[in-house]
């Protein structure tokens, strides 16, 4: 068996230019290969990592629902217990309570003037615009009218006596 040292090859002339074309042609596809793992090397740890980052806030989100119904749960089978030990205090404050939460974030005071149950609507953000346009003129600010029944942030509100409401619907 013989070798064959070819140390330098040259082509003939008239195909050196096509021997030079195949031989960028190898180079370029040497160098569009190493981008495309270069590129893949970037972007897979990427996508992986928002994967994991996903997996990791959907099951974060499940476990918070699944605690939320729990305990919601739990707060029902209580206070299934309490109605059935004192059903009219325990009605009486899950009013209370829807009331507060309700009331608590409307921007409206309704007054009852007379007790009729006529019940006047005014807009409590208006209100307190031109009690402040006007310094507080009217000293104290305590209102002099009726019960307040809803109010702002931070505002105090007095609820109907819910022994008042109308007990037909329930």
């Amino acid at each position: 068996m013989t070798n064959v040292n070819l140390t330098d090859a040259k082509p003939p002339a008239q195909v050196q230019d096509a021997f030079f074309d195949a031989i960028k042609a190898r180079e370029d596809q040497v160098r569009q290969i190493n981008e495309a793992e270069a590129y893949a090397n970037e972007r897979i740890p990427r996508a992986r990592g928002e994967a994991a980052r996903l997996t990791e806030q959907s099951e974060g989100y499940r476990e918070r629902v699944i605690a939320r119904a729990q305990g919601d749960a739990a707060r029902f089978s209580q206070l299934v217990a309490e109605v059935r030990e004192a059903p009219e205090i325990t009605r009486d404050r899950l009013y209370f309570d829807v009331m507060t939460e309700v009331l608590s974030t409307t921007s409206t005071v309704l007054v009852d003037m007379d007790g009729s149950g006529s019940v006047m609507m005014l807009p409590i953000e208006q209100m307190l615009k031109r009690m402040q346009q006007s310094g507080g003129k009217n000293g104290s600010g305590s209102n002099s009218g009726g019960a307040i029944l809803g109010g702002g942030s931070g505002n105090t509100s007095t609820l109907p006596d819910p022994r008042s409401r109308s007990r037909g619907t329930r």
